[in-house]
């Protein structure tokens, strides 16, 4: 049953990416900035759930919550204290500023956990489950339902929340929200660590059964960019085409 389990496999590759395009469709789509440090970001998360597996003995995934809020927070600083700085001026200075960050992060994690791949190892690390002949790792499984979940998460807080609305509002009138008492700034730092947060869910399928260090997580991360671009560029197309619809 080769094919099944190569469907299934699609199926996950296809849902990591869209919620890698949905981080950036976040980021681009409100603060209208590409994040080049989020791979960098990603990668400190990483190290941050091996400290805590290794000095604490918390399991990978029940850290995931806790590192979820502290890079959220992370985020939002990010935004208010750097980023904020470049917005509204040309684009090569907001892309050297993330850029900028990405390379001292990547080079504190080089420095403070060294260049050595560092591995998590959990008891259903190699756990396969099976069902009408498909089978796919248990780290699959969860990057899967985790994806479905923050997507359908996000969807409910863009549409059922007062932040969510303020978020669309921006996203499409930053001026015109401004205008009717929105805070933009507080809006893009939410924005902001939002993306970080949701983003986490893709270290089950990146990296955290596995080997990771300062460099090859990041290399893995960033080696999404394109696809993230090219999802991000396709999801902005359909939004149009929706709000064309709409009027």
């Amino acid at each position: 049953m080769q094919l099944p389990s190569a469907i299934a496999s699609g199926i996950a590759l296809g849902a990591i990416y869209a919620l890698v395009a949905v981080g950036l469709n976040l980021i681009f789509g409100v603060v209208k900035i590409i994040n080049f440090a989020q791979g960098a970001l990603l990668t400190l998360a990483l190290y941050a759930v091996f400290e805590l597996h290794s000095t604490v003995g918390l399991d990978p995934y029940l850290a995931l919550p806790a590192v979820a809020a502290v890079m959220a927070g992370i985020g939002y600083l990010v935004q208010t204290t750097l980023v904020s700085r470049v917005l509204g001026k040309e684009r090569t200075s907001q892309l050297l500023i993330t850029f900028g960050l990405a390379m001292v992060i990547s080079n504190g994690c080089l420095a403070l956990w060294g260049a050595d791949y560092r591995s998590v190892t959990i008891s259903y690390g190699d756990s396969v489950l099976g069902f009408l002949g498909v089978r796919v790792t248990v780290s699959t499984a969860i990057a899967v339902i985790g994806s479905a979940l923050a997507v359908a998460f996000l969807y409910l807080f863009l549409h059922r929340s007062r932040i969510g609305t303020a978020i669309r509002a921006v996203a499409q009138q930053p001026e015109s929200a401004e205008l009717a008492g929105i805070n933009v700034r507080r809006v893009y730092a939410i924005a902001f660590a939002l993306n970080l947060a949701l983003c986490l869910l893709l270290i089950p399928r990146i990296g955290i059964e596995g080997a990771a260090s300062a460099t090859s997580a990041a290399l893995v991360i960033e080696s999404l960019l394109l696809y993230r671009m090219a999802a991000r560029r396709l999801g902005h197309h359909v939004f149009l085409m929706q709000s064309g619809k709409k009027k």
